[in-house]
């Protein structure tokens, strides 16, 4: 395979050694007769060392779809023709399980490419065209277990009749009536949920379950995404609530800083929890027939709006196809289409990545996924007891830091006093906070435009978003929000990490500077505590949840050596009770190593 493989922000070519397929026996499928080959890789090897540089993992290939030029099965490689004419995805349903669909059926995969259940339209649609009767169309999946099916009008003018279908069930049941705004445009739109979003083809024309609602965990009850913007895009803010109460909101995307992207073509893709908060993904697909190769961009931003990582995935490539051949005057006919083309990515509960390559001169689907490297806390004995004993010594306080004017650049010290072993308390001046010259402050900062945004009225929100809204407009921290400032004594102003509503940040301070060339930042806040990880130009690497009780009553201690081994004395176990954690970065979601609080 002569491929590009993509990880972080760079990418490097391996035509030989990458891929290291190997043979399994062939088992025809009982409906489709079709081969999915699962394929074993042979990963190259990211050294810890170097991984918060690199946020994901290198591409694994986790198995390809044989497709066929037989236009009567569901597995048909229609080159040239809409995405909706062939499988594409894949979408993450139940169970993490991944589904591939077109209008005329569905196919639904393990990891290891073992189909587990597939259902198709072809059988009954030529009997339907026999008889000159409309036929069935699949238009969605409508959340994770539901699909969506339709029959367009017998006459112009009539209503068209829809279905839901459950995976692993035979049954059709009839869904007419206005249940949701989008039952009126179905087959000519697709359906857009944030938190599931089932749209593969980023050209798609999307529509909502609501208007101003773009995400949902539950067609009932569960968590909810509002759009405060009628029009909505990566830059519009989000209220989250789940049964009318407040559970986070999202003041849009903050922008890439790269000329070259156009930032309100910047598409919203997928959300995911982690570290005690949201975070939301957004493409970037750009695409036409006049180069070689294009690349789509995928945006990671947290709930308070920072710009975290980009991906970069290959989008299509571009050929020449030969549409026909004049032999009397020698002539060839060609047309420049993309010869491979890379669907929209899905995004897991963990914040791994999914994207299917379909290649239509090999006839094939490539099914790919990209692992998420998170902190995750690891049950360990004592470990650098001294540096926990020297830095359970520092005592904060609440600082009163006043709001600044629009656009200023001012930051605080904040206020930390030390107690030593002979019982001494002393306040830290700026010189005892810097760690190898980098020093963290914190920034209010009046924010004129998120004010306006959130004391906007908008009559199409239901009542019980409007009001989450207006009680949001009066937070002192919805018109002047806090900030992380990392500075060095030489360098000066190095990064700005914004925080969100109600986020009121207490102290912070530098841990340690490490070296392989990072700087540990602790941040307390009122209600929680995380450390983020900068790199030493001040770039965004990292970031751990690990403390979750009141400022006044917090107590775990974390402490950092040079050569990056991260160790948490956690008082939270009880009463005069301790245990230690090392943090360590892995792609393996954190509940497989603790179930801690």
């Amino acid at each position: 395979m002569n491929d590009t493989i993509y990880f972080g922000s760079g990418f490097f070519r391996d035509s030989h050694t990458l891929f290291a397929p190997f043979a399994v026996p062939k088992a025809p499928h009982r409906l489709f007769m079709k081969v999915i080959r699962a394929t074993k890789v042979l990963v190259v090897i990211v050294f810890l060392a170097a991984a918060p540089r690199a946020q994901h993992a290198n591409d694994t290939l986790l198995f390809t779809i044989d497709l066929t030029e037989d236009t009567t099965s569901l597995f048909s490689c229609r080159w040239g023709s809409p995405i909706r004419c062939s499988l594409s995805g894949p979408v993450i349903m139940q169970d993490n399980t991944l589904l591939f669909y077109s209008r005329d059926g569905y196919v639904l995969f393990d990891h290891r490419g073992k189909i587990l259940e597939s259902h198709s339209l072809m059988r009954k649609n030529r009997r339907l065209r026999r008889r000159d009767r409309r036929l069935f169309r699949l238009a969605y999946p409508l959340d994770r277990s539901t699909l969506v099916y339709y029959r367009a009008p017998e006459q112009d003018g009539g209503e068209k009749d829809i279905y839901h279908k459950h995976l692993f069930s035979r049954t059709f049941k009839n869904f007419n009536g206005s249940v949701y705004q989008s039952n009126e445009t179905i087959g000519s739109s697709q359906l857009f949920n944030l938190y599931n979003n089932a749209i593969t083809d980023e050209m798609a024309v999307k529509t909502t379950l609501q208007p101003h609602l773009v995400g949902y965990t539950s067609l009932s009850n569960g968590k909810r995404w509002w759009s405060i913007d009628k029009f909505y895009s990566f830059s519009s803010p989000l209220i989250l609530e789940e049964s009318g109460e407040y559970r986070s909101f999202f003041p849009g995307f903050q922008g890439t800083g790269d000329p070259e992207v156009k930032e309100r073509l910047i598409e919203p893709l997928g959300v995911f929890w982690m570290n005690g908060q949201w975070y939301y993904y957004g493409t970037y697909s750009p695409r036409s027939t006049a180069r070689a190769e294009y690349f789509q961009k995928l945006y990671l931003c947290d709930q308070s709006g920072n710009l975290l990582y980009s991906n970069t995935i290959l989008k299509q490539e571009v050929v020449d196809d030969v549409l026909g051949e004049n032999e009397e005057e020698k002539m060839l006919y060609t047309v420049k289409r993309a010869s491979r083309h890379v669907f929209l990515p899905a995004v897991d509960e963990n914040g791994d990545i999914y994207y299917g390559i379909i290649d239509y001169r090999k006839q094939r689907i490539e099914v790919i996924k990209r692992l998420f490297y998170k902190f995750v806390p690891v049950p360990t004995g004592p470990a650098l007891e001294d540096e926990v004993y020297f830095q359970q010594g520092y005592v904060c306080d609440l600082s009163s830091t006043q709001c600044g004017a629009q656009g200023g650049s001012r930051a605080f010290l904040p206020r930390l006093q030390y107690l030593d072993s002979s019982g001494t308390l002393s306040t830290m001046q700026e010189n005892d906070l810097r760690r190898q010259g980098y020093l963290a402050k914190i920034l209010r900062r009046k924010d004129d435009e998120l004010a306006r945004t959130l004391s906007r009225i908008h009559r199409s929100l239901p009542q019980r978003v409007q009001e989450i809204q207006d009680s949001l407009s009066n937070l002192s921290t919805a018109w002047c929000p806090y900030s992380l400032r990392l500075t060095h004594r030489r360098k000066g102003d190095l990064a700005t990490f914004h925080y969100g509503l109600g986020d009121i940040i207490v102290s912070a301070r530098v841990l340690c500077v490490t070296n392989t060339f990072e700087v540990l930042v602790r941040v307390d806040l009122v209600d929680w505590a995380e450390v983020v990880v900068f790199s030493t130009d001040g770039a965004f690497l990292n970031r751990f949840r690990f403390n979750g009780e009141n400022h006044e009553v917090r107590n775990d201690i974390i402490a950092v050596s040079p050569d990056r081994l991260i160790v948490e004395k956690d008082y939270e176990v009880g009463e005069g009770a301790y245990r230690y954690y090392t943090w360590k970065l892995s792609t393996v979601p954190a509940r497989a190593y603790t179930t801690r609080r």
